[in-house]
């Protein structure tokens, strides 16, 4: 068949690494997240749907923008199989409620994938997006939004090297108190005594 003898750019939309392994040639591929394999084979891509997985992996994580190719790999393609980030975030950003809706009912898990970790990047801003996303996929965008500034100010805070005293040390006279900045008088103990 003429199709086989095509070659294909092959992208991992997910948010993950992924992979496959053919035993019968040896080839081995993985991607990182984002990664496009340029010109394989479509050869090769009907052996990946033979391997238990292989049709899933390309189902849900990998994308081939050739829809013909979709089509001879069996591969089912409604719109939001050909997904990619700049979609995802014009989704989030510009598309209706009901558009989201239906990207959350017929995407793959890749781009579900992106759909958390956009609008956690973008702190998606509209709220009813939000409850849709966790009404559908079970997702909390605004949690993991706080939790991500919470994070981001631990970072911060830890960083910090200026110290202030809250109280006069043991033994120190009340005119010192004002010069260190200290909100109350020390509790005068007898082991702990300062020369004056």
């Amino acid at each position: 068949m003429e199709i086989l003898n095509r070659v294909v750019n092959v992208k991992n939309r997910g948010v993950g690494e992924v992979g496959y392994t053919l035993p019968d040639t040896g080839v081995r591929r993985t991607w990182t997240p984002g990664e496009i394999k340029k010109s394989i084979a479509v050869a090769e891509l009907e052996q990946v749907t033979y391997v238990p997985g292989g049709l899933k992996l390309m189902q849900k994580y990998l994308v081939i923008n050739d829809q013909e190719v979709c089509e001879y790999l069996g591969l089912e393609t409604e719109p939001e199989y050909f997904y990619g980030e700049e979609e995802v975030r014009t989704l989030l950003s510009h598309g209706t409620l009901d558009q989201l809706l239906d990207c959350l009912d017929f995407a793959p898990t890749g781009v579900i994938d992106l759909i958390k970790k956009i609008a956690v990047e973008t702190k998606l801003n509209d709220v009813r997006k939000r409850e849709a996303i966790k009404e559908k996929i079970g997702f909390d965008v605004s949690a993991a939004i706080l939790n991500v500034e919470y994070a981001n100010s631990q970072e911060t805070e830890g960083t910090a090297t200026t110290r202030t005293r809250r109280a006069k040390p043991v033994g120190d006279s009340d005119t010192k108190e004002e010069a260190t900045g200290r909100r109350s008088k020390p509790v005068e103990t007898p082991k702990y005594t300062r020369a004056k």
